[in-house]
């Protein structure tokens, strides 16, 4: 100990080492807590994905295309087609998991693990169409 220099007394450092403890486990507190946020937020984000749209298949005849598409196991809502950005006017029919019928024209609600055919009128030059639903868009090929 130096000559006229008070020494820190052990119950001081004691405190000192007692607040930086705290202060580190509350850092590590709150990363651990924004972690855990992030994953339910993340979580969350793939329930809504599960709504999604499979085309099985997409056919062109006689100025008409008729798609074929599968629904996921949330349903989706089927909002329009497109043709590069022109909307078309489409019907619908659906068959739900419990055989019930479904018909009518887009938008519609289809429900959970259900297949639809949905018919629209063709541009002739159109090649691709886009499904449009509730959490995004899929691109589809037309075969002649």
């Amino acid at each position: 100990m130096a000559a006229g220099r008070p020494s820190i007394s052990e119950v001081v450092a004691e405190v000192v080492l007692i607040m930086v403890t705290l202060s580190v486990g509350s850092v590590v507190l709150t990363y651990v807590l924004s972690q855990s946020s992030a994953v339910t937020s993340r979580h969350l984000n793939e329930q809504e994905y599960l709504g999604y749209v499979t085309p099985i298949t997409a056919t062109a005849i006689g100025g008409k295309v008729y798609l074929v598409v599968d629904t996921g196991p949330l349903g989706a809502d089927l909002e329009q087609v497109l043709a590069g950005a022109t909307p078309l006017q489409c019907n619908y029919t659906a068959i739900g998991p419990t055989g019930q019928e479904l018909a009518g024209r887009l938008p519609f609600n289809a429900p959970a693990n259900a297949i639809a055919t949905i018919t629209c009128g063709l541009p002739s030059s159109a090649t691709e169409v886009y499904l449009v639903t509730n959490v995004g868009e899929v691109s589809v090929y037309v075969s002649p």
